[in-house]
């Protein structure tokens, strides 16, 4: 039910892949998850990564996850917590981008904050619906419909002050 290997450096591309009874993973010392690697771990309910290079997909409906962190990720990389419904938390503080479709329907997420983003890719949190405060302090791109289907986030409550065309970022239709 719990994974934790404290020297292993890297998980290949799918190698828990619908792992159905793994609860907890955490995984300090890795340097790399491979795309897919826990995809459909939909008993999964929280992750701890080490790694700096975390691939596509690789929590993908995972629809049991409610805390993620991963300290030294990069990035979110595509559809990386895409169908994440149960998602309430996650800590990615030295990700510079949010590529797309990575937090697409995580229905449960409220808030969430970003302190090194500079770049949000298309569909980002597209369907996150009760998403309500946004911080991105340091975003200056942000992919078409990056919020769309995102009815709670408003003007105030999104916080990016390099971004210009905030109206076409939040616009739901």
């Amino acid at each position: 039910e719990s994974v934790w290997l404290p020297k292993a450096s890297s998980v290949r591309a799918c190698t828990f892949f619908q792992c159905v009874r793994l609860v907890h993973v955490s995984l300090p010392a890795i340097d790399s998850v491979g795309s897919g690697a826990f995809e459909y771990c939909t008993s999964m309910r929280s992750i701890r990564l080490g790694a700096r290079d975390v691939g596509d997909q690789a929590f993908h409906g995972c629809s049991k996850l409610q805390a993620a962190s991963l300290p030294f990720a990069r990035r979110a990389s595509w559809g990386l917590f895409y169908d994440c419904r149960s998602l309430t938390s996650v800590s990615m503080p030295v990700a510079t981008t949010l590529e797309t479709d990575a937090f697409r329907e995580c229905s449960s997420l409220t808030a969430v904050s970003f302190p090194s983003v500079r770049q949000v890719g298309v569909w980002a949190f597209y369907d996150c619906e009760v998403l309500e405060t946004v911080s991105l302090p340091c975003l200056d791109v942000v992919g078409n419909w990056a919020f769309r289907c995102c009815p709670r986030v408003t003007r105030d409550r999104f916080v990016a002050p390099n971004v210009v065309k905030i109206r076409l970022v939040l616009r739901q239709n």
